[in-house]
């Protein structure tokens, strides 16, 4: 079913339920045409059930407007999966469905200096093009996957970014987070425990200036982490803690951010593959001196480690 005019009107009503067996398709008739997600169009999409949703043409891309929280634009589809087509996508607002995400187009988190932290609640999430924008970015795909295509804060750095749930995570460029925006979290990126398979490797990620740690792992499997550089974060550039089997982080640059921070902390960390050799002499090497630049490249001494937790 494909309804497709020049402009669309969401009714205040709550009556009524839209049911279809395949594709729902909202489209725009002209390109650069604004569709707006906002709490009347909220009411009616809750009530619209179908196989896949899809708001926006692929091939005539619209302009999508999501309003802000206070103005009721977080969004709650009934249909299981939701595919978004836009030449710019404003989020503005959390986003939920059953099945999966897919947003197809350039993403700006906020565009408004008082709009509110995005969060996505899905069963699988992905973002086909760029994510930009000084807000804390939450993603929750469930025992889905999550998938990074474009760079992520290229233009405009991200606050923040949690996973927290994802069966697994593959990025395919560079992950950008300055921790100096205003209502940032303290942790720049934060996995929770069970994200499992993660794969981030695009080299040139910098994630720099969290009042907390640059980078948050807990337990997993069969991840991969490179080509990050964790830098000017006020407690540490890394803590990894729990059981994190057959998982490794090599080819990244860790940093404390002076005397009073660390490099790494490793927080009851098994199964973990970190550098090649020496940490343990590396450790003595350190005790008691400046806690300061260390790199993580295979072969070399890797991190400075601290055998005990951080605060969160």
């Amino acid at each position: 079913m494909t309804l497709k005019a020049d402009s669309y009107t969401f009714a205040n009503s709550t009556s009524g339920l839209l049911f279809a067996k395949t594709t729902l398709s909202i489209l725009n008739a002209n390109p650069g045409q604004v569709m707006h997600l906002d709490a009347t169009a909220n009411s009616q999409l809750t009530r619209v059930i179908a196989k896949d949703l899809v708001i926006g043409d692929a091939a005539n891309l619209p302009v999508i407007e999501q309003a802000k929280a206070a103005a009721g634009g977080a969004i709650a589809i009934g249909s299981p999966n939701l595919t978004v087509n836009g030449s710019a996508i404003r989020l503005r607002a959390d986003v939920t469905n059953s099945g999966a995400q897919t947003w197809n187009g350039p993403v700006i988190l906020g565009a408004d200096a008082d709009a509110g932290d995005v969060q996505l609640n899905a069963k699988g999430i992905t973002f086909k093009n760029t994510v930009d924008g000084a807000k804390n970015l939450t993603l929750a795909a469930g025992t889905g996957d999550i998938r990074l295509e474009d760079v992520l804060g290229g233009t405009t750095p991200l606050a923040s970014l949690q996973i927290k749930s994802a069966e697994s995570v593959f990025s395919l460029k560079k992950l950008v987070i300055d921790g100096s925006a205003a209502g940032v979290r303290p942790h720049g990126i934060l996995f929770n425990p069970g994200v499992n398979r993660i794969d981030m490797q695009a080299t040139g990620s910098p994630v720099a200036n969290c009042t907390g740690i640059g980078m948050i792992l807990y337990a997993t499997h069969d991840s991969k982490i490179a080509g990050f550089t964790l830098t000017k974060n006020t407690i540490a550039g890394l803590q990894v803690s729990g059981v994190t089997t057959a998982t490794t982080i090599s080819g990244n640059r860790i940093d404390g951010s002076g005397a009073s921070s660390y490099g790494a902390f490793l927080n009851a960390a098994t199964g973990l593959s970190l550098g090649r050799q020496h940490l343990h002499r590396q450790l003595r090497r350190h005790r008691g001196r400046r806690r300061s630049h260390r790199h993580d490249h295979p072969g070399k001494l890797p991190l400075l480690l601290h055998r005990r937790p951080v605060a969160q």
